[in-house]
């Protein structure tokens, strides 16, 4: 799979970002994916971790490191089916800062509300970075390739159900192109548009997402 890492589209305020470390996102930011996905940042965790709300009201945690997908999910429609994620073995977030070609698999596991858990390994390695066009500047990212895998419970082989193609750009603290493959679809997801509090008004925000979606 080859990354897109060169775009150039979007709405920024750039006076809010720097090049530098992960930046903190005020509260009230917005972000519009090329999937149609509209979501705002509604508040920091204990843990200082961002908390992103989609149209839906579904809530998810953005983990310190891009290995791990989501954190935490909260999905007030379905309650039970809400989860944390904790890290059983390895370490993701070290293996996010390794150098090129490194290579490690850890394992997650998800809690849901309803009392049951899921453990899912990854195995991930760490690819050269690249750089990223958006709103007339650009940013350094950096690029992981992950696959998911099973172990078959009786013929112990190993089966890839998801894998996973991502760019992150540290200096907005998110995931700004994301291609995503498991055994039924393919989907790809890229930051398309980043809008500020006090840009991001209802009528801006409904145009934009029509615009990115065709309509």
């Amino acid at each position: 799979m080859q990354s897109r890492a060169t775009l150039g589209m979007g709405v920024l305020c750039l006076a809010l970002f720097s090049q530098g470390a992960s930046a903190e996102l005020p509260i009230g930011t917005v972000a519009i994916y090329s999937d149609g996905d509209v979501e705002k940042l509604v508040r920091f965790d204990s843990d200082n971790l961002p908390v992103w709300e989609d149209t839906r009201k579904r809530q998810r945690t953005h983990a310190s490191t891009p290995l791990i997908p989501t954190l935490a999910y909260q999905n007030p429609t379905r309650p039970l089916r809400s989860y944390s994620v904790s890290v059983v073995s390895g370490n993701p977030k070290q293996l996010a800062d390794a150098s090129p070609g490194t290579q490690e698999g850890f394992t997650l596991r998800r809690m849901y509300t309803d009392g049951t858990s899921k453990d899912r390994e990854w195995e991930c390695q760490v690819l050269q970075p690249a750089s990223w066009r958006f709103s007339g500047q650009t940013y350094a990212v950096n690029r992981y390739q992950c696959m998911r895998t099973r172990l078959h419970s009786r013929w112990f082989t190993r089966s890839v159900r998801e894998t996973r193609l991502i760019s992150y750009a540290p200096a907005l603290g998110l995931v700004v192109d994301l291609e995503r493959t498991t055994r039924t679809r393919e989907r790809t997801r890229t930051l398309e548009h980043l809008l500020p509090p006090r840009k991001a008004t209802y009528k801006r925000i409904r145009r934009l997402h029509r615009k990115v979606i065709g309509r």
